[in-house]
C-alpha cells in the first residue's frame, strides 16, 4: 500500500510540532499523534478505492470539509 502525500505531511507536521515543544518529546506520544493526523487521509484513500470497486455508492465522508485537520 502506498501512503499518500497528504497523510505523510499531516503526520510530519504533528511530529515536528510535538518534537519542538519542550518536555513533550516522547516516542509513544509522537507516534500516536502522527498516526491520528494521518488516519483521515488514509481512510479517504481506502474509501475511494472501495468506491472504485463498487462497495460504496455515496460521497466519501473522509473528503468532507475539515477532514484530517
Amino acid at each position: 500500500m502506498n501512503i499518500n502525500d497528504e497523510a505523510v505531511e499531516a503526520a510530519a507536521k504533528v511530529w515536528l510540532r510535538l518534537s519542538l515543544k519542550q518536555g513533550s518529546w516522547t516516542l509513544e506520544g509522537n507516534v500516536r499523534a502522527a498516526l491520528e493526523a494521518a488516519a483521515p487521509h488514509l481512510m479517504a484513500v481506502a474509501w475511494e478505492r472501495g468506491r472504485e470497486d463498487g462497495y460504496h455508492h455515496r460521497p466519501n465522508p473522509y473528503r468532507s470539509a475539515g477532514a484530517g485537520e
